[in-house]
């Protein structure tokens, strides 16, 4: 059996070894660093250069040795081995290695620029907290994570490297319901039912389907419907039934040129300014802006 992406990361961090950088415009970027005691590593939040109207998302996961992170609250929290935070650019949080570090910090981080698995990410990690231990249900994250740094020195194919996104996104979303709801049984029940809603909603994508319809095929009466989603979900079937509409006009917007308005139909909106107003919405970001910024 092959050594997993995070140990192939592990033995060229113990080397002192970087990763090959992405082209500029790609949707996310990747390092691996060891910095040591007395270096000047003291990073702000606040002052990353970054546009809070284009937030980036970065992910950073130790290796070897221990680093601090705080976030709005001022509140140290030690990044050792197996654990990593999450971090919005820009936002109020800091991290560092104090000068009086007893050992280097070895780490390798991601930075995400895609606009809609940005804002997804943001929306979890509210929930979650940033700084995350990466063993028992976490450690797919990190093998996620280590595996989109591999990627970044191999893999030039845009589309290639934004599935490794989505997969990335996915099993954070997966950990996170874990944390939420407490226990594999729980976020397996959770997930068929949110896969087969998946389904049914795309399977419709152009018909006027709402609510109704899903608990007609469900063989219950709306509102006890309803009720069960949201206690078995977290959220309202409404809200679920438009992310899933929303994702596929997102994915219309990177992989084609396709007017807004054809878009909107397919996806089963009214027009393209009903697309627009809930595109913006629910992403903060207009689908002109989103598509621009993939191109």
């Amino acid at each position: 059996m092959g050594d997993t992406f995070f140990e192939q990361l592990t033995r060229r961090g113990e080397r002192g070894e970087r990763l090959a950088p992405l082209p500029p415009d790609a949707a996310y970027y990747a390092g691996l660093e060891t910095r040591r005691p007395g270096d000047p590593y003291d990073f702000d939040g606040m002052r990353r250069n970054a546009d809070p109207k284009q937030p980036r998302l970065l992910v950073q996961v130790t290796i070897r040795g221990t680093g601090y992170y705080a976030g709005a609250d001022r509140v140290w929290v030690p990044v050792g081995e197996d654990t990593g935070f999450f971090a919005v650019l820009p936002s109020a949080h800091r991290y560092v290695l104090p000068v009086t570090a007893p050992v280097p910090w070895t780490f390798f981080f991601i930075i995400i620029r895609h606009p809609y698995i940005v804002t997804r990410l943001a929306a979890r990690l509210a929930e979650t907290g940033a700084v995350w231990d990466f063993g028992a249900d976490a450690v797919r994250v990190r093998e996620s994570a280590a595996r989109l740094a591999v990627m970044s020195e191999t893999v030039r194919d845009p589309l290639d490297l934004e599935a490794a996104l989505f997969a990335f996104l996915l099993d954070v979303e997966r950990a996170a319901r874990a944390r939420r709801h407490g226990g594999a049984e729980t976020v397996a029940r959770r997930d068929r039912l949110l896969a087969e809603t998946r389904s049914f909603v795309e399977h419709h994508l152009t018909a006027p389907i709402g609510v109704p319809d899903l608990a007609r095929a469900k063989g219950m009466e709306r509102s006890r419907y309803s009720h069960y989603f949201r206690t078995v979900t977290g959220e309202t079937p409404a809200r679920f039934m438009t992310q899933v509409r929303l994702e596929v006009a997102a994915r219309s917007l990177a992989e084609t040129d396709a007017p807004l308005e054809q878009i909107a139909t397919e996806t089963g909106f009214a027009d393209a300014n009903h697309l627009c107003k809930v595109f913006r919405r629910l992403y903060h970001i207009s689908p002109g802006a989103y598509r621009k910024q993939l191109r």
